[in-house]
């Protein structure tokens, strides 16, 4: 059986397009959860406020200002 760990997305973010594990490097929180991450599961992913779901190493993107803090339950379930 394969292990998953999602790791979520973060406010802070570089300035600059990267590739989405190197765009929230910035954040301590989102670093320490991605080693353990890297530790403990097999594989993982990214939750993503504007993009949804993230590779690591997927294609670089742009840093944005989205937040699922206050969203409604169904935007969060989509």
């Amino acid at each position: 059986m394969t292990e998953i760990g999602l790791v979520s997305c973060t406010k802070t973010k570089l300035e600059q397009t990267a590739p989405p594990a190197k765009l929230y490097s910035p954040s301590t929180l989102f670093s320490n959860v991605q080693q353990y991450c890297k530790q403990q599961h097999d594989n993982w992913y990214i939750l993503s406020a504007k993009h949804h779901l993230l590779e690591p190493d997927g294609p670089p993107i742009e840093p944005y200002d989205e937040t699922l803090t206050g969203a409604r339950v169904a935007q969060k379930r989509e």
